[in-house]
């Protein structure tokens, strides 16, 4: 039996392990430490040696067993990556990056390697390494070393450094989902929010999460106040975004129904309602896109499903009242408008639309007792500037 595998099947290596994954770290390295003098010749326990006393700080100790694993077995990139952060946390900086030098030349696209170099990233700088490290870094064709490294940088907050790398490695994989969410999100701590969407666009045409990088979309142009270019990416967009997402285009249809584009806000409720088919708030604003562009037919139909749905939606029953109107149905308005106070008699808007049918039918007195009454509610309310404009029109019938 190997020494490795004789190791991994003695009785104290297996206590160690079971202490390191409970966190007890001190103890499993008492247990590895009594193994030294039964395994003088293992690389592994005195790298794992290493590894533990570093992960509990004790740095001394660290590096004098990961460098007796390096003196045993010098061409695992592992052990030097180990030492480099040993020395990189105890401020040995030309050690450190001698140590990382190592690693990489062992193993050039050794994740744990790149993801060391982005925190050692001041270092590396200070001691004229940087250039020599990127060189290597476009050597290799690994997606992952260039995330890892931007990872340390954009932690260093060395954003304009991250930029570059992420530029390199974007261009060496133009679709990898991975270094184009961390390039967008450097570019929005830089504040470059135009390249920033850009790359958000790219994304939801690539990922697979069109709705994270939507979101992301829509919180920049929102801070922006940016509402006309939202739409605008939106519709441009929306061809890449699967139909069997219906909570985004919720979300897509809320945005263009506040920004009154309502054919694109009514074609992204379908979708959402060919999925859920009895989600009343939904459905309501279905209908009102349907009302905003004239379609009182359409409109009168989901509005009636919506108040099927919950027979005391004030608001439903008012905006029925109002596209029954539009289509001569005077005594259906009226009663819609008429339920629509029972169910809110401290609303103003249903009594005041219900004393504009009342004077377009010439129904003077009720179209006044109207007016009077939604004054009042607006007054009670201390909607001042409502109130005055009832009692105009109280006093003009």
């Amino acid at each position: 039996m190997c020494i490795r595998d004789r190791l991994y099947s003695d009785i104290e290596f297996a206590k160690g392990q079971e202490a390191l994954a409970n966190g007890e770290i001190d103890e499993a390295l008492i247990y590895f430490t009594g193994l030294t003098g039964k395994y003088p010749k293992s690389d592994i326990l005195f790298y794992i040696l290493g590894k533990t006393a570093l992960d509990g700080k004790h740095f001394v100790i660290s590096e004098e067993y990961l460098k007796k694993a390096i003196k045993l077995v010098n061409n695992v990139p592992e052990y030097w990556i180990a030492l480099s952060r040993c020395f990189f946390d105890q401020h040995k900086n030309e050690q450190a990056v001698k140590a990382l030098k190592t690693a990489l030349t062992l193993n050039p696209s050794n994740p744990d390697a790149w993801e060391l170099a982005g925190k050692m990233i001041k270092i590396l700088e200070a001691l004229n390494e940087y250039n020599h490290l990127i060189d290597k870094l476009k050597t290799i064709s690994m997606n992952n070393a260039y995330s890892l490294f931007a990872n340390g940088l954009i932690t260093a907050k060395k954003y304009a450094t991250a930029l570059k790398i992420l530029q390199y490695g974007t261009e060496k994989f133009p679709n990898d989902v991975g270094l184009l969410e961390k390039l967008a999100l450097v570019y929005e701590r830089m504040m470059k929010f135009d390249e920033a969407i850009t790359i958000y666009e790219k994304l939801i045409r690539v990922g697979n999460n069109s709705q994270k990088y939507l979101r992301k979309i829509t919180s920049i142009l929102t801070i922006l106040h940016d509402d006309t270019r939202l739409v605008k990416i939106l519709k441009m967009v929306s061809a890449y975004i699967p139909i069997n997402e219906p909570a985004l285009w919720d979300k897509i249809g809320n945005i263009l129904l506040k920004a009154k584009d309502y054919f694109g806000a009514s074609e992204a409720f379908r979708k959402v309602i060919s999925f859920n088919q009895n989600n009343p708030k939904v459905l309501f604003n279905l209908a009102l896109t349907y009302q905003e562009l004239a379609l009182y037919k359409k409109a009168e139909e989901i509005y009636n499903k919506v108040i099927e749905l919950n027979p005391q939606d004030h608001a439903a029953l008012n905006n029925l009242g109002n596209v029954l109107k539009e289509q001569k149905k005077y005594d259906e308005a009226i009663e819609c408008y008429k339920r629509a106070v029972q169910i809110e008699p401290n609303k103003a808007i249903s009594f005041a639309n219900l004393g504009i049918l009342y004077e377009e039918l010439r129904l003077k007195n009720e179209a006044k007792d109207c007016y009077r009454k939604a004054k009042e509610i607006a007054l009670k309310n201390k909607d001042y500037d409502s109130a005055a404009k009832f009692e105009e029109w109280e006093n003009s019938v």
